[in-house]
């Protein structure tokens, strides 16, 4: 595609002056004039370097000869035998890097590998023996160690093709090279390559013309459907005879405001901003043309059999899928720590709600679900004491079953479990809301806990650092924790609602609703009707694009972005694991902590494999803290990491909502907070110098603390400061009894403990459009019924739904949010459904 240039990337190690190295410039130059940028490398470690940083590299020609004789002679004996097979799916590549990502010095092996080779084990080899060659420490004990196991070790340009296919698995690959070593080639390299070129046989000007064209077609192959129709569409400079108004940005060139506005965003962004008029785009709400070619192809690329790009974000993905598999009066088991999007479609559909309640830890964190709530004696005592639930009620079939995959603190369900208990049940949906976890299907990390695996995970790449199944024999007990389960498994149609916005590369409100074991050929056609009605004529088509694009990018390079930032994401742990224990053997004594397994530094466990973030059984040694927890479960998610601001061996109790307003005035923006923890998001877009920068910053306030800096030195920024004069440190201790009191009261709110129901939810919340209601100041609520869903900041999600009665615990704590703010001015609490009128803060109840 000509709008887009191409960038090749030219590997050859040839000196300087020599025949070689003339041609190699010719080509460069060709490749030049023929409109393509040429970038020049001389070894592979540069080589890898380049196309990692310079992602848009479309080819590369490597001139092979040069390093693998270079390599295969320095070698000498210890060299692989040319007809062996390296590229075996029996072996992975052992990182050499220790276990400890803070070590300064290298061991041999790492040594070993910064010369340019690589040791290969078989992939059953047992983890004693990788833990003691990590640790070998001298040259000598190594090639010792190497000759007595029959290891082998291979020189990295043979390795180095699957390295550059692990970031762009479709970048071209040309080998410039002679007949006879074409020959001694490994058949799995010739598979991962475009081509092979001899030399002295094709000019210099035929290469750089076969590469520059082949680069071109690998543009069109890479881009997605309606991305490519689109760009194609803007480029031919069509005149606008249709909405949206500002026809292509012109109108806003027209007013001075309007060119601000014009230059900021671009004309390609405005020049696609189209309508669907324009026909040969294709269609959302019919799904056909180029928008319904990319709809199959996030299907494919995401596992499901059919998929939908919805344009408001996942809370009206959920408001489809309820209202495309159930009707007024169904049963609908949801978990109470639902979206409220889930809680605001069972109010607008009048259906029968039984909740399923999760569990939570001392710190406020809100867990999984016991799987003892999905069982048919415990639905059925639920249902039992709400008036709404008939006896025919309770003996007809669940329709919906909502789970939320993972939870807003990073925990994920064991699918395979999940979808057994459906099968006990005879749930005829289930509805996986996976708005942070969009993720979760390119990476083996996850293979066991999320919805969509139906055979992604076949495959395993042999150089992930992350093992997933490599160490897990076939009789393994925990083999578990790795496959995925069987799409057979479970008879009913499995939806997954996923934020694409939120933790891939979407833009904001972009979402996507997978599908798939649906039993019904009709059934897309029927929940399109439902899609219809929830989407607008008027989508925004960038917004389209954006998804599409998501998809190819997690395509053709899913896997490696997602190695990156699991490597980054527990190093950030590390980190923090380490500063806190060098401040705890100092004199300056404690530190912010990570809610995550303790022993994250102490090297005996492979940190990097998704069993050790399983959670493990509940007892008083589990790190977790969450009660009626079982083995093999549930997944704590490395990329949802929860900051504690307690440290409770040295006695230190920090406000989350005081370190909040520093880190946002340093720039740090934190993706929510509890009373006392903090989440900080990883996602695709992550870089490593966010993790040093948020150590940073916590440092820093740290010494504030420590030293009881006033706040008027703290919070530099703010004018009027009403504690001003008030030191950190004892500011933060006069909060806490309040944050205290606040947090035992949302803990008994969510442990359980759930209020009375009077009527069903979408009779109260009919009460309120009628104005048959009266406005209840919150001091009096007790008794009282609620018109409306009450939710409360943290941690965002229903404390009260409509028809249910407040009881004195949760008038108590709605009149601690309420009234908090007005103490502590700056640190309000976000309450959904509280009305403040003159001062008086008042929520609406059913008339008595």
């Amino acid at each position: 595609m000509e709008p887009f240039p191409t960038r090749i990337l030219v590997v050859s190690g040839a000196q300087e002056g020599s025949a070689l190295s003339r041609t190699m410039k010719t080509i460069c130059d060709e490749i030049t004039r023929l409109g393509s940028v040429p970038v020049f490398v001389s070894n592979w470690h540069d080589a890898y370097a380049e196309l990692k940083e310079t992602i848009d590299i479309s080819a590369i020609l490597v001139d092979w000869d040069q390093d693998y004789v270079r390599c295969k002679d320095a070698m000498k004996k210890y060299i692989m035998p040319r007809h062996a097979q390296i590229f075996d799916h029996k072996v992975l590549v052992l990182p050499a890097s220790q276990r400890d990502p803070f070590c300064g010095s290298k061991s041999p092996l790492m040594k070993l590998e910064a010369e340019g080779y690589n040791l290969v084990v078989p992939r059953s080899y047992p983890q004693e023996k990788i833990d003691q060659l990590q640790n070998v420490p001298s040259y000598d004990e190594l090639l010792n160690f190497l000759e007595k196991e029959k290891l082998k070790v291979v020189p990295s340009p043979l390795n180095v093709i699957r390295s550059f296919k692990s970031i762009n698995r479709k970048v071209l690959i040309f080998l410039y090279t002679e007949k006879l070593v074409v020959e001694r080639l490994p058949i799995q390299v010739l598979e991962s390559i475009q081509a092979y070129i001899w030399k002295n046989e094709e000019t210099p000007h035929f290469v750089a013309k076969r590469i520059v064209a082949s680069s071109y077609e690998y543009v069109e192959d890479i881009l997605p459907p309606f991305f490519k129709a689109l760009v194609k569409y803007v480029h031919k400079g069509k005149y606008s005879w249709h909405c949206p108004g500002h026809m292509g940005g012109v109108a806003f060139l027209r007013s001075p405001p309007g060119k601000f506005f014009f230059d900021f965003f671009g004309e390609n962004m405005l020049a696609a901003d189209l309508c669907n008029a324009v026909g040969e785009l294709g269609g959302l709400l019919n799904h056909f043309g180029p928008i319904g070619d990319a709809e199959k192809y996030a299907s494919k690329v995401f596992g499901s059999e059919y998929t939908y790009f919805v344009m408001n974000g996942t809370s009206t993905a959920n408001k489809m899928v309820f209202q495309g598999t159930a009707v007024a009066g169904d049963v609908i088991v949801l978990d109470r720590n639902s979206h409220k999007s889930s809680m605001q479609a069972i109010m607008l559909g009048n259906y029968k709600p039984i909740y399923v309640t999760p569990v939570r830890n001392k710190y406020g964190i809100i867990g999984p679900i016991p799987f003892s709530e999905f069982n048919v004696d415990s639905l059925y005592k639920k249902a039992q004491k709400l008036p709404y639930m008939s006896s025919a009620d309770i003996q007809n079939d669940i329709k919906l079953l909502v789970l939320t995959q993972c939870t807003y603190d990073g925990i994920c369900y064991n699918v395979a479990k999940v979808l057994s208990k459906l099968q006990e049940l005879d749930t005829k949906n289930m509805l996986f809301d996976e708005a942070w976890f969009p993720y979760a299907h390119f990476h083996p990390f996850y293979a066991s806990y999320h919805s969509m695996n139906k055979s992604y995970f076949d495959k395993l790449e042999e150089d992930s650092l992350f093992h997933g199944s490599a160490y897990i024999e076939e009789d393994s007990e925990d083999e578990e924790i790795h496959r995925g389960p069987t799409p057979s498994a479970y008879k009913g149609t499995i939806f997954a609602t996923q934020s694409t916005h939120k933790v891939l590369a979407a833009l904001s409100q972009g979402s996507m609703v997978h599908v798939r074991n649906s039993p019904d050929p009709f059934h897309f056609d029927r929940f399109n009707t439902y899609f219809q009605a929830n989407t607008t004529t008027s989508p925004q088509y960038s917004l389209i694009a954006s998804l599409d694009m998501s998809s190819a990018i997690m395509d053709v390079s899913g896997e490696s972005i997602l190695d990156d930032v699991l490597k980054e994401v527990i190093s950030f742990r590390c980190a923090m694991a380490r500063v806190k224990v060098e401040f705890k053997e100092s004199e300056e004594g404690w530190f912010f902590g990570c809610w995550q397994p303790k022993d994250i530094l102490s090297g005996k466990k492979n940190i990097y494999d998704t069993s050790y973030w399983v959670l493990p059984p509940s007892g008083p040694d589990a790190w977790h803290g969450f009660p009626n927890i079982g083995k093999n479960q549930y997944l704590l998610d490395p990329l949802k990491v929860n900051l504690l601001t307690v440290d409770e061996e040295a006695g230190v109790e920090i406000p989350a909502c005081v370190v909040v307003k520093f880190l946002a005035m340093n720039g740090i923006i934190m993706e929510k907070m509890g009373y006392y923890t903090m989440l900080s998001l990883f996602s695709i877009g992550s870089r490593r110098g966010k993790s040093a920068t948020l150590v940073t910053a916590l440092t820093q306030f740290k010494k504030l603390y420590d030293s009881n800096t006033q706040l008027k030195y703290v919070f530099t920024q703010e004018k009027n400061l009403e504690f001003g004069n008030v030191g950190l440190k004892d500011f933060c201790e006069m909060m806490n009894p309040e944050i205290k009191r606040m947090q035992e009261m949302e803990n008994e709110v969510y442990s359980g403990k759930l209020p009375e129901v009077a009527c069903i939810p979408f009779k109260a919340s009919c009460a309120l459009v009628d104005n048959n209601v009266e406005w209840v100041p919150v001091e009096q609520l007790t008794g009282r019924t609620s018109a409306l869903l009450v939710v409360n900041y943290p941690p965002g999600i229903p404390t009260v739904m409509p028809g249910e009665v407040f009881d004195k615990i949760h008038t108590d704590l709605m009149v601690a949010l309420a009234h908090f703010g007005e103490k502590w001015p700056g640190y309000e609490f976000e309450v959904h459904g509280l009305v403040c009128k003159n001062g008086k803060y008042y929520i609406p109840c059913l008339k008595q």
